[in-house]
């Protein structure tokens, strides 16, 4: 009997050894991995901490390309104004919808030697003024908001430079109310130098007078200096954006990173910068727009709810890129873009009884004071607005433990 009861508790303390010695394994490879992350992912992880959180959802709609050009644009944003002023949040606000103003289109003439003068016609000359009206009521109404997109679209020295060699560019120039989303993609992107590609920078001066003469345009145009820029294309540099800074501007709206080139095919290049909410660069203050709300590629309304809802449990606001090219003469289809927009509008604001809309710069003012009634400053707040962030940045996190091959 002691014999059995002996070979049992033998038996037993076996067992326990593996089952220790297990554990003891699992918290070794648990703390394995931990150190893997915090050295490889440390620093993503801080930055998904610092980011601001949001206490309520917060929806914009963020679109370019408006400002000088073809005066049908007016009509276009007669209809937006009154789209978004049939609507209104909990605390009396309607749905935003930010500007992003080119403030001149091309007045050229061609020279004997087949170069080009260029001038201006800025949006508050007689021809556009139809469209410079439109802006400024939706702007008193509280349902636009004007940000700074560039003097131009382009810069002008260089598509000049091209068009000598280019009959459609050449056409496009003469025209000079054409729209600017009719140019190559790598000449929109005002703030390289992409006549031949792969692209290179400006001349620092080149940058510095154009940034100035935007800027004071902006302000002689609207009476305010532009709070936000939104860089064409989203591409620009960190001499563009020190410039931004020098001349007044506060606020920058990126895609999640700086794109400062284009390759031999014309894509734009990362400079590997990951740029968050509230972040700090150059004296702007980063605010990330990379959802997107296109009604003529597809995008619906009936599906921002959804997208709503992964920005607010990770305590995100909402900036839906869109662009005119929906609701003008670009989109045969543009009536239906219209309807897309008023089903956002309606289904998010049936699904979040505590929807906010603001404009970009209202929530920039928000996060730089860092306003309690917007955000959540509590520890346990923050922290399980955290784990989701971490959560749906899984993926990074897999790669961040098992990329080491090669070293």
């Amino acid at each position: 009997m002691l014999l059995d009861f002996g070979a049992e508790l033998s038996r037993g303390c076996h067992v326990l050894a593996v089952f220790t010695a297990f554990s003891l394994l699992v918290v070794a490879v648990f703390l394995l991995v931990g150190v893997l992350l915090c050295r490889r992912s440390c620093g993503r992880l801080r930055a998904l901490w610092r980011e601001p959180a949001l206490r309520v959802p917060v929806l914009i709609f963020e679109s370019d390309d408006w400002g000088a050009g073809p005066v049908e644009q007016a009509q276009c944003l007669r209809r937006l104004r009154g789209v978004l002023g049939a609507y209104q949040d909990a605390q009396g606000r309607h749905p935003v919808m930010t500007l992003g103003i080119t403030l001149a289109a091309p007045l050229i003439k061609e020279k004997a030697d087949g170069t080009f003068e260029y001038q201006r016609r800025l949006l508050d000359e007689p021809q556009q003024q139809a469209i410079l009206d439109e802006i400024r009521a939706g702007i008193c109404e509280g349902v636009f908001s004007a940000q700074l997109h560039g003097m131009e679209h382009f810069m002008p020295e260089l598509l000049c430079d091209v068009a000598r060699h280019d009959a459609s560019l050449k056409t496009w120039l003469l025209d000079g109310e054409q729209y600017s989303e009719l140019l190559p993609a790598r000449l929109q992107s005002r703030w390289i130098d992409a006549r031949q590609l792969p692209s290179s920078e400006h001349a620092d001066a080149l940058v510095d007078a154009s940034v100035a003469a935007e800027v004071q345009e902006f302000v002689r145009i609207f009476g305010t200096a532009p709070e936000v820029v939104v860089p064409p294309t989203f591409v620009w540099t960190r001499r563009v954006e020190a410039a931004w800074a020098r001349h007044g501007v506060r606020m920058l709206v990126s895609c999640g990173t700086r794109f400062t080139a284009r390759d031999a095919e014309g894509r734009p290049v990362s400079d590997g910068s990951r740029m968050h909410n509230g972040d700090v660069g150059g004296g702007l203050l980063c605010v990330v727009r990379d959802a997107y709300f296109e009604p003529a590629k597809g995008h619906c309304g009936s599906s921002v709810p959804d997208v709503l809802a992964r920005y607010e449990v990770c305590g995100r606001p909402l900036l839906l890129e869109t662009h005119r090219s929906n609701f003008t003469a670009l989109n045969p289809a543009a009536e239906q873009a219209f309807v897309e927009l008023e089903q956002a509008i309606r289904l998010a604001l049936a699904r979040f009884p505590t929807l906010r809309f603001l404009s970009t710069a209202d929530l920039g003012e928000a996060i730089r004071k860092r306003d309690p009634a917007l955000l959540d400053h509590s520890f346990s707040g923050r922290f399980r607005i955290w784990i989701r962030r971490v959560a749906q940045q899984s993926a990074w996190l897999g790669r961040a433990l098992f990329s080491r091959a090669g070293g």
